[in-house]
């Protein structure tokens, strides 16, 4: 006798496994806009190393002699410190910096040095994030905004600017962090703050207004806020794009604007997915309106890709997996199943482990292929890609130290599933014991997660299913 119909599909609920799998809001198509660039840095920083030794010989040292001192300390830290990133010997820069610029400071108020100091509060901040030292980081930011909102309120328009930047990337830290309250506060006062230099003609912030409103977007979405009040984010975003794009001729922004349409997208389809409709007809028109604009994203990144710009290369990969899984939510699976023939032969190299969340969506690039054959009934297919998709998870969790936590968290649950999902297709072929056995090395990789909270009652979930899956397995030999 054959399993039941219900095991010819996914043991796992991936709509109720939301936190580890699913398409995710991320509202990360652009990032923060204070970062280290070390393409700038010199190869030889000797000469910088040598004036250093002289000025700190010096004594008294002038204002000047000061700030150009402080300036040294900051431009050897920001390329690392003795040619290496050695994180003790960069921190220790920052300390003499600020020291410096405030023994400056001890001598007389001065608005240059006020923003310098902010500068190397900023600066280090930003090394400290580098680090993932996000608490520490935050701290540094925060000294930075108290630093110039003083010289922001007095009128002083590079200040403003400053700290339009310095409170965009504290929002991006305070979201991360999942304290998406004071997230939401911090980037609208980083919005005003943009748009107040905008309409006094300083600067052109029409891109860094854009950054904010996705990451509003973002934080609004995470907050389950209204799908009117998330979308209005990202349609901001995109004009704002569009204007630049058309006013500079900046075509590369083509790939952010292809990515703030697809967290659009993202966005809405959740909505959809929590609604509920007259009729499946409504429903499927609904999504096929997504399915034009993740069409449009993936033109853009396709163009972005062919002109030269790698870095939209996973974008593309992404977007043709977004793509899959909604097609795939509508049956149309065999044009689903073209999309991810096309996402596992073009992209074979992110496989490796090397890059770790890439690597996790290539397996699902195989999941969702075999749940399509599944759906052609084609067994020997599905096994095959969930095989590989296995493979593709336990290469991925061999190095398990060299994994941030977090990402552990996310890879056990989704190898567990993988497992599980092969071991339905082995029971549908008649390899019933195997079936078992690979149902209970699921639950054991899953019983070595000691999680709690929304997380532990997600893999509860999981293992409750998994749990149903053996019993009617068990129930059929």
């Amino acid at each position: 006798m054959l399993l039941p119909p219900e095991l010819l599909t996914l043991p796992v609920d991936f709509d109720t496994l939301a936190f580890y799998t699913g398409l995710a809001c991320a509202g990360t198509a652009i990032g923060a806009v204070f970062t280290h660039d070390h393409s700038d840095c010199p190869h030889d920083i000797s000469g910088k190393k040598q004036r250093i030794a002289e000025l700190e010989k010096t004594s008294p040292r002038t204002l000047e002699q000061n700030d150009e001192l402080a300036d040294l300390y900051m431009d050897i830290a920001g390329c690392g410190a003795e040619d290496s990133d050695d994180f003790d010997s960069i921190i220790a820069l920052y300390d003499k910096a600020e020291a410096v610029i405030k023994d400056a400071l001890a001598q007389g108020e001065d608005t240059e040095l006020q923003r310098k100091l902010a500068n190397a509060y900023l600066n280090r901040a930003v090394a400290l994030n580098d680090y993932d030292l996000l608490d520490d980081a935050a701290k540094y930011y925060q000294l930075a905004v108290e630093t110039l909102s003083p010289l922001d309120a007095a009128g002083d328009g590079e200040a403003t600017y400053d700290l339009a930047g310095v409170k965009l990337n504290l929002g991006i830290i305070y979201r991360e962090n999942g304290e998406l309250e004071q997230a939401k506060t911090i980037l609208e006062d980083s919005f005003l703050l943009y748009r107040k230099i905008e309409k006094i003609g300083l600067f052109d912030t029409r891109y860094y207004m854009a950054t904010t409103s996705v990451q509003q977007g973002g934080v609004l979405f995470e907050m389950h806020e209204p799908l009117d009040k998330i979308t209005d984010a990202y349609n901001r975003a995109m004009r704002l794009l569009v204007e630049v794009i058309e006013d500079g001729q900046q075509l590369e922004l083509e790939r952010d604007l292809a990515d703030t349409l697809l967290d659009r997208c993202a966005a809405i389809y959740h909505d959809i997915l929590d609604r509920e409709f007259d009729s499946v007809t409504e429903r499927d028109n609904k999504i096929g309106d997504i399915l034009i604009d993740v069409g449009r994203s993936i033109e853009l990144l396709e163009k972005q890709f062919k002109s030269g710009n790698e870095e939209a290369r996973a974008d593309l990969f992404n977007a043709l997996i977004m793509q899959s899984k909604i097609l795939m939510d509508i049956e149309k699976l065999s044009e689903g199943r073209k999309i991810l023939d096309r996402a596992v032969s073009e992209f074979p190299d992110y496989a490796s482990p090397e890059h770790p969340m890439l690597a996790n969506e290539y397996a699902v690039a195989y999941e969702s292929r075999a749940e399509c054959a599944l759906g052609a009934n084609d067994a020997d297919a599905a096994l095959a890609d969930f095989s590989e998709a296995v493979r593709i998870r336990e290469e991925l969790l061999k190095d398990r130290e060299a994994l941030d936590p977090e990402d552990l968290n996310l890879f056990i649950p989704q190898l567990a599933a993988a497992i599980a999902s092969r071991a339905t297709v082995q029971a549908v072929k008649g390899d019933k014991a195997a079936a078992v056995k690979e149902i209970q090395r699921a639950m054991d990789l899953l019983n070595s997660l000691n999680q709690t909270g929304e997380e532990g009652e997600l893999i509860d979930d999981v293992k409750e299913q998994l749990q149903e899956v053996l019993h009617s397995i068990q129930a059929d030999e």
